[in-house]
């Protein structure tokens, strides 16, 4: 199923989760001079994304089936070379942390925002030598 087939079904439950902590995502990205976006207009995500040389991102995404929903972060810290005109890029990545969300969509803005300050941290904390090559 696609995500517009699952929007038609599920996208209202997805508006009520992400209406308890965008606000909460709005300001942290403000405050830390970050990207505050989302993927594509039907799917259940965000994205906080932030850097110059090497760029990092923390992506938040509703996962599951409406009565065992999730809220997935993923981080990720990557740099592109371009090499005799191809692109060579080296990435870190990795799932940080699944929350849950109870049945009525209902989830733990203070939950998720420690969780979102934590992942800044760690993924802030990647050094370059860290980032391997993906193509």
């Amino acid at each position: 199923m696609n995500y517009w087939e699952r929007w038609e079904k599920e996208g209202e439950s997805w508006r009520k989760i992400f209406a308890q902590i965008d606000p909460f995502l709005a300001a942290f990205a403000e405050s830390h001079g970050m990207k505050f976006t989302r993927w594509h207009w039907d799917a259940p995500d965000r994205m906080l994304t932030w850097g110059e040389t090497v760029y990092r991102n923390i992506h938040l995404y509703v996962e599951g089936e409406p009565s065992l929903y999730k809220l997935v972060l993923e981080t990720a810290a990557w740099e592109d070379h371009f090499i005799n005109g191809r692109q060579q890029r080296y990435l870190k990545q990795e799932t940080f942390t699944t929350l849950p969300i109870a049945e009525d969509s209902k989830l733990s803005v203070e939950e998720c925002a420690a969780a979102v300050e934590k992942a800044f941290d760690t993924v802030s904390s990647w050094p370059r030598e860290e980032l391997t090559s993906v193509f």
